[in-house]
């Protein structure tokens, strides 16, 4: 595996570079200073990670061969893990939970909760408590990627659309229809643009709008997918708003088509580098948090 010293990006949360992690291999992975490292290291699938605020707290979503997906919280290096959603999953109100994202106090997550007959939005405190069903519409699914944003806003993929909604409860915002499919969407730090994909399964694009939808244009794609098979996935935001990371597979060099792997670009859609140069897999499900401010030392009472 290659890996670039250009830094990727991603993140709602304003802020310096930090660490980037990602779905690989059934573990939470990241980059730190252009060098893989390891993460979460749990026996069961670990997937779909989210980085608070701070850049010190990992949430992500946990299964094993015999248990449904639930949300975990731990540190970046998956110690001090805790189960967040052992209250509802022990109720036997809910039947699994997905893709987790941070709320900018960090005080509180919200995820897709699932029941047999629904697919929905809810929040949990970060201490595993106080769970919320926030929409009643059942047009979530596995894979909606929340993004908890300013403005007290969630925006999430529905199969077909990109929404939006507070993150109390209410109505629901549809912002962008795609006739195949949308979905992954990542929010600038700013609040004001959203990066997110779109069109069909193989052929997949990189597609931008403002928070409300307007100035729809595409970001990334393969122009002529019968000489450039190439699949555009996974846009995710830089901490300082300068670009963003998006994930690049298809047929590969072999039939034309770029190296799978992270690439970064500019949010005009211009100036597209390699960043990590593997087979990542198909559902990476990226996330860049910011780098951690240092914390002041403790002045000895004397």
């Amino acid at each position: 595996m290659a890996l670039a010293l250009a830094a990727p990006a991603n993140a709602t949360f304003r802020g310096k570079k930090g660490t980037f992690a990602f779905s690989y291999s059934h573990n939470v992975v990241r980059i730190t200073g252009g060098k893989l490292k390891g993460g979460t290291h749990f026996e069961g699938d670990e997937s779909a990670p989210a980085i608070s605020r701070s850049g010190r707290t990992l949430a992500f979503e946990f299964s094993t061969p015999t248990d449904t997906p639930e949300i975990f919280t731990s540190t970046l290096t998956g110690h001090h893990a805790r189960w967040l959603t052992r209250r509802a999953s022990r109720s036997g109100n809910w039947l699994s939970f997905h893709d987790p994202a941070w709320s900018r106090s960090g005080k509180k997550i919200v995820f897709v909760c699932v029941t047999l007959s629904r697919h929905e939005l809810c929040t949990i405190s970060s201490k595993g408590r106080h769970l919320r069903r926030i929409t009643h519409c059942d047009c979530l699914q596995d894979g909606s990627l929340p993004d908890w944003t300013r403005g007290d806003r969630i925006y999430f993929g529905t199969g077909q659309d990109i929404a939006w909604v507070k993150s109390r409860g209410g109505k629901i915002h549809r912002i962008y229809h795609d006739q195949y499919s949308s979905g992954e969407p990542s929010v600038s730090p700013n609040g004001k643009l959203v990066a997110f994909r779109a069109g069909p399964d193989s052929n997949s694009r990189v597609d931008m709008v403002n928070a409300d939808g307007s100035n729809h244009h595409v970001l990334a794609a393969s122009t002529d997918f019968g000489t450039d098979p190439t699949d555009y996935d996974y846009p995710a935001w830089a901490p300082d708003g300068k670009s963003l990371m998006l994930h690049v597979s298809g047929l590969g060099p072999q039939f034309d088509g770029k190296e799978e792997g992270f690439y970064q670009v500019a949010p005009s859609g211009g100036n597209l580098q390699p960043i990590a140069l593997f087979e990542v897999g198909q559902y990476p499900e990226p996330d860049w948090g910011p780098k951690p401010h240092k914390r002041k030392k403790r002045r000895p009472h004397r």
